[in-house]
């Protein structure tokens, strides 16, 4: 009698050891996939801290009469993601009014294709506008590398924020 009473008690105490490294293998399974938080290239003057950059790229077009002018500037991130993995950040353009503009490319070929069209690559893509405090949230649809691009229409000098 004593036997099967100890041999009882070591199947519980066996039973409850298995039941937190049961609990922790279905939690790794289902959970959440780790957020993107590092850039394989920044612009050059992105303040980590602070998270503003400018917008040091631009696009010009020659203007009838053969002067320039700059119809899009524009700055980007890549970074590498895998399916499923999500970029959260937040946005906000700088204090003159200005629309400002993100799309995601997929790969570093569109973005690519995104130079050739100079000033008309936003009709190329399908942008997103911010023009006050913003968040951005998106998933990876697939792995890959990708391009974080944001723009504004003719020049501008200031800051423009993004922080993760």
């Amino acid at each position: 009698m004593v036997s099967s009473k100890f041999n009882a008690s070591i199947l519980v105490i066996f039973a409850c050891a298995l039941i937190p490294l049961t609990i922790t293998q279905l939690g790794n399974v289902s959970g959440q996939v780790t957020p993107i938080t590092t850039f394989t290239l920044a612009p050059s003057d992105y303040n980590n801290q602070t998270g503003s950059f400018t917008l040091n790229g631009q696009f010009i077009y020659e203007r009838v009469g053969g002067s320039n002018g700059v119809c899009i500037s524009y700055d980007y991130f890549t970074f590498n993601a895998q399916a499923g993995q999500s970029l959260q950040g937040k946005l906000q353009p700088g204090n003159n009014g200005k629309p400002f503009y993100y799309f995601i490319l997929n790969s570093y070929p569109q973005f690519t294709l995104f130079n050739q069209y100079g000033c008309s690559a936003p009709n190329y893509f399908e942008p997103q506008m911010f023009n006050s405090a913003s968040t951005l949230s998106w998933v990876a649809p697939a792995d890959g590398r990708y391009v974080l691009v944001f723009f504004t229409p003719g020049f501008y000098g200031g800051p423009v924020y993004f922080t993760i």
